[in-house]
């Protein structure tokens, strides 16, 4: 599904302002470059990956440069929308080859993307199926039809990279030990190889690109790179100091190297801030640091509710020692909620849900499970395909298909019961209380038979002092943790539920917590947790017993999706202010991806079984849902919340 609110239009009205900019006939450019940008109504493939080229998942992106009005260069992430990675990358394959038919150097763009396709191949696990993000980028520039491409390369661990690079490397130019020392340089000024890939150039013909990034502050030192003048980059980290704009940012540094004599031609410094961007660039507007330039002009010929200027940088020609402003235009995200009636507002709402549903839709494998969550033992797929699929069952009234979704998926969980009657984090880890209880309640909501040694299980799993323990396994593992209560009391049938409340009494008066929110054994923070201590609690109206405030929702300026929409759900049941349930769902909302998902992130802690108060001392490993399954499961449940409110 695509949503209704303009991604389309604001796309092709970027096209039109990069064809009248460059002088060339506008219907030429979008008829080249829209199929590559638009979901088409009738799918080919599945629907529902996502374009990391931007954090909120547009495709496109503009790039002016201070040489001249007509040199502008587009960057495409081609066939984005479909979710299966390995056919992405065979369409953004053909769109690239029919892109460099149009230029003079289209065999040498050719020969050069089979080269590295067949290192790709040869790199165990370079491309797994379950890698969601664009792996090919393509650069154009419309007015000389210059092309390019390049390889993601952040979806790779250390020494897949590093073999894949040094691979390319030996088919690139014969001066590989000058390719090689650049990019040790690059790493050991704390850059992260990004992408790898060919250009063409007007000046040098085929050229080797390499991107680099990393977040660092303006006092970090640069890489001292044979052949690479930082004149201008230093001027762009001068006019950083001299504003006092020390807030963090994303450095970003391309390099055009000359196979034919291994030496850096180009070079394109570009500074993204990471935080408050609007500020970042008026400060740089205020400071006019390219006076030469009339470039900071454009943005204003935009309108302002479609794009926005994401980078500020400068390309540098080595070889002409010129030097010229850039700046990097996107976009704008899904519309943000504004002032607007009840019904529209549910009717905004009741689409955002549908677009995250469709979203989890196509991210269901076809055995039923979703893949989330890569831990020690493995992926994480009994948890996640659990709270999905339990999510799902809360949204049949928008979509008649979660209803086969849930079904799928809990078939697929019945297929991975452990001996015991539990269910594990993952299909090879052992039983778990909070993926039990998610099961349980799943079947349950669903129709689907459970084993009687299923509920055996879980009831074994409830500590007499009152409180569901985590797991039967070492240390700490096995104490009464609040955030694995909260999940497994809704899956207790209600004759349970009424003999073991003198024990939840019991629990409750002991955790409670007098600032609204309830600790987390296995999060980050404790916001998911405190969600479901209030679900739980509503579902035995006992809210009232517990006069918490209900406002604390604790955010903290670099908050996650994961705790946006768990802090959303925290307002929505704990009564809070109608400015509060705003506020936070209009940034829930402005963190939407195009596609309908939200981008994962680090929330589920894989505790130290030695740490007992890990909400105080923090011990154990980070995890992130890289394909966004929970967090974007966890933003659904919460809307579906809020949507009855109107």
């Amino acid at each position: 599904m695509i949503s209704k609110y303009n991604e389309q239009k604001t796309m092709r009205a970027m096209l039109d302002f990069a064809a009248t900019t460059a002088k060339i006939e506008r219907l030429d450019l979008i008829e080249l470059l829209s199929p590559m940008l638009e979901q088409p109504s009738i799918p080919k493939h599945t629907h529902g990956g996502r374009s990391h080229l931007s954090k909120d998942g547009h495709p496109l992106q503009l790039r002016l440069c201070g040489e001249s009005p007509e040199r502008l260069e587009l960057t495409l992430d081609p066939y984005w929308y479909i979710a299966s990675t390995r056919e992405r990358l065979e369409e953004a394959q053909k769109a690239l080859l029919g892109l460099a038919r149009c230029s003079s150097s289209g065999a040498e763009i050719e020969a050069s993307l089979r080269a590295i396709t067949t290192r790709m191949t040869l790199v165990r696990g370079c491309l797994p199926e379950h890698v969601d993000g664009g792996t090919l980028l393509l650069d154009y520039v419309p007015k000389s039809k210059e092309v390019g491409f390049r390889v993601r390369l952040d979806h790779l661990d250390p020494i897949s990279a590093w073999s894949l690079i040094k691979g390319w490397c030996q088919d690139t130019t014969p001066h590989t030990h000058k390719l090689e020392r650049l990019i040790d340089e690059l790493r050991a000024s704390a850059f992260q190889i990004e992408y790898i890939g060919h250009k063409q150039d007007a000046e040098h013909g085929l050229v080797a690109i390499v991107n680099g990034t990393r977040t660092k502050r303006a006092s970090v030192n640069q890489p001292h790179l044979a052949g690479l003048d930082a004149s201008a980059h230093a001027r762009l980290l001068a006019t950083v100091n001299a504003l006092g704009l020390y807030e963090d940012y994303r450095e970003h540094l391309q390099l055009a190297i000359d196979p034919s004599s291994g030496r850096i031609v180009a070079s394109r410094h570009e500074l993204e801030p990471e935080d408050n961007v609007a500020h970042w660039i008026r400060r740089f507007e205020e400071a006019a640091p390219f006076s030469e330039s009339a470039l900071l002009g454009p943005q204003d010929e935009q309108d302002p509710e479609h794009t926005h200027v994401q980078r500020i940088g400068m390309e540098e020609s080595h070889s002409q020692q010129q030097s010229h402003p850039m700046l990097t235009l996107k976009p704008e995200g899904l519309a943000s909620p504004r002032k607007i009636s009840r019904s529209e507002r549910r009717a905004m709402l009741a689409e955002r849900i549908h677009l995250a549903i469709d979203a989890l839709l196509s991210r269901q494998t076809t055995e039923g499970h979703w893949l989330d969550y890569r831990l020690p033992f493995g992926y994480a797929d009994c948890f996640v395909t659990a709270f999905v699929g339990l999510t799902m069952t809360r949204a049949l009234s928008f979509e008649p298909h979660a209803q086969d979704a849930a079904q799928r998926a809990a078939g697929w969980l019945a297929t991975k019961r452990t001996l015991d009657g539990g269910w594990g984090l993952g299909s090879h880890a052992g039983a778990d209380t909070r993926t039990s209880a998610l099961a349980i309640r799943l079947f349950e909501e669903i129709g689907h038979e459970i084993a009687p040694e299923s509920h055996a299980w879980l009831l074994s799993m409830w500590d007499r002092r009152g409180g569901f323990i985590g797991s039967q396994g070492p240390r700490h593992w096995s104490d009464v943790h609040p955030c694995v209560t909260a999940l497994a009391w809704p899956a207790l049938d209600e004759e349970t539920q009424e003999k073991f409340e003198p024990g939840l009494h019991e629990y409750l008066a002991k955790f409670a917590r007098t600032d609204g929110t309830w600790h987390a054994y296995w999060w980050r923070t404790h916001h998911f947790s405190t969600y479901h201590h209030l679900y739980m609690l509503a579902e035995r109206e006992w809210l009232e017993e517990f006069p918490i405030e209900r406002e604390a929702t604790h955010l903290g300026p670099d908050a996650t999706n994961f705790e946006v929409a768990w802090a959303l759900g925290v307002a929505t049941l704990g009564g809070a202010s109608d400015a509060c349930i705003d506020t936070l769902l209009t940034e829930l909302l402005e963190r939407q991806q195009i596609d309908g998902s939200w981008l994962g992130s680090q929330d589920l802690r894989m505790t130290d079984p030695s740490c007992e108060t890990p909400w105080a001392y923090p011990s154990g490993e980070l995890y992130g849902d890289r394909s966004g399954c929970m967090t974007t499961a966890s933003a659904l449940w919460v809307l579906l919340d809020l949507v009855t409110q109107y």
